[in-house]
């Protein structure tokens, strides 16, 4: 394929994506009341603002108490809002506390800000605002990105926590080389979100509680409620207040967020829930030693404990597990230039007689098992041909559940062009075994884009 055709072609696909791009975020809204209006549900708190000197408006639910006990305040996670993600959780609380529960900036009905979204400024606009209540020491349950806003709002403002509880959180997020590139690709989910119209996250998240494909996130998010369809347009309404450029760099903070070094200094009652299993440390009971606060500063020179006067946990290694050793050299060895040769161990001793013997006679083997090989092939050619057929299948099946749509065209294109894609990977997997020399199959990648393009032309003509 000549230099033109290619430009020409990458001219073209890109045109094209762009042209359709512009067309679905730029449709109306389709007349659809099937899900009726948002309302949100019943027993929300009273909400309040207050305008704070240097931190701007701060938007809280704000739901009575007892006023012998201390608050709680509620910190919600990435993306959601305060009542997003604990509205299942303030009817039990009423007995318990007053409750306190902010939105972030740049989240729901957060405030927004100029500069860069940044979870020491969070915490600042959380301790700012409790010292503006006159609340005093309050226990601080941080959930998702709330818990490092937790443990930063014990390490800057101590004086404003009276226990924290951490839920479903971790001290860093980049956990393997895979988060950390998901975290370098977060732009890609302020594109989508920025392009991908109300309507279809409407309809992912009413197949979600429909059951009808995936794990249903939503039932998890909120086990009480029975019936959640129509709570759908509040929770869309609600994901959708969130600014954009603030998420995604919420999601970069998370990213560079790393408390190790000195959160194993945390000094006041504790608790953790997490459902991942526990690591090479246990959790041993810390009564026999009370704490003591070092002079050398927070974090450093601490005993490795989270809690004080009996109420927290000190982690030591569990059994089988062996610190690492720090500034030891390896032992030296004796050079012995007397001593006998290895005995080479017996499975390197069958590989070696394998390997010979597959020399002497592989040509011979090769010519007995050739009309056995033959049938492989063509087994696997059409295994290759259903394959495709297979992922065609399961495309049109995904566009459809998405967007609601039930017209031909995305079916058709979607199997069609699985059908014609897995025919030439069969005629191309068999041609090679007759001979080897057989050209590689260099436009296999353009017409899979061509396939997938034609899938999404398939779309918009449903969606008509």
């Amino acid at each position: 394929m000549s230099r033109t055709s290619w430009i020409l072609t990458a001219a073209g696909g890109a045109a094209a994506v762009t042209a359709a791009t512009a067309w679905v975020t730029g449709r109306s809204r389709p007349d659809d009341t099937s899900l009726g209006v948002a309302k949100p549900p019943s027993g929300l708190p009273p909400s309040r603002t207050v305008s704070l000197d240097g931190h701007g408006e701060i938007f809280f639910r704000d739901q009575p108490g007892p006023a012998d006990k201390p608050p709680i305040v509620l910190l919600h996670g990435w993306v959601v809002s305060a009542d997003l993600n604990w509205f299942t959780t303030y009817g039990p609380l009423e007995e318990v506390g007053r409750v306190i529960a902010p939105d972030h900036r740049g989240h729901g009905r957060g405030a927004r800000h100029s500069m860069p979204f940044r979870l020491a400024d969070v915490a600042d606009d959380i301790a700012a605002l409790l010292r503006a209540e006159g609340t005093g020491p309050a226990i601080i349950v941080g959930y998702s990105m709330g818990g490092p806003l937790t443990q930063l709002l014990w390490q800057r403002h101590p004086d404003v926590v009276a226990g924290i509880v951490l839920c479903a959180t971790a001290a860093h997020f980049n956990f393997s080389t895979v988060t950390a590139l998901g975290w370098r690709f977060i732009t890609l989910y302020q594109l989508g979100q920025r392009l991908l119209p109300r309507t279809w996250i409407e309809r992912v998240l009413l197949t979600q509680a429909q059951d009808a494909v995936g794990p249903n996130l939503l039932r998890r998010a909120a086990p009480g409620i029975t019936e959640l369809s129509p709570l759908l347009p509040w929770v869309v309404g609600e994901l959708q207040r969130g600014e954009i450029e603030d998420l995604a760099e919420a999601g970069r903070e998370l990213s560079r967020f790393d408390s190790r070094g000195w959160i194993t200094g945390i000094d006041v009652p504790g608790r953790r829930h997490h459902p991942r299993p526990p690591g090479p440390t246990e959790r041993t009971a810390a009564a026999d030693r009370p704490a003591e606060r070092p002079a050398g500063g927070r974090g450093r020179g601490r005993p490795r404990r989270l809690g004080r006067h009996g109420h927290g946990v000190q982690l030591r290694p569990a059994q089988g597990h062996r610190p690492h050793r720090q500034h030891q050299p390896a032992p030296r060895r004796r050079r012995v230039t007397d001593r006998p040769a290895p005995e080479v161990p017996v499975s390197r001793q069958l590989g070696r007689a394998t390997g010979r013997w597959w020399n002497r006679h592989g040509d011979t083997v090769k010519q007995v098992s050739r009309p056995a090989r033959k049938g492989w092939a063509t087994l696997a050619g059409y295994l290759w041909f259903v394959a495709y057929m297979w992922v065609g299948l399961m495309i049109a099946v995904g566009v459809r559940n998405i967007t609601g749509t039930n017209g031909p065209f995305v079916m058709v294109a979607a199997v069609g062009g699985g059908a014609v894609l897995g025919w030439w990977q069969a005629q191309h997997r068999m041609a090679r075994h007759v001979d080897p020399d057989t050209p590689p199959m260099n436009r296999f990648g353009l017409a899979l884009c061509a396939w997938l393009g034609v899938v999404g032309l398939a779309l918009l003509l449903d969606l008509r």
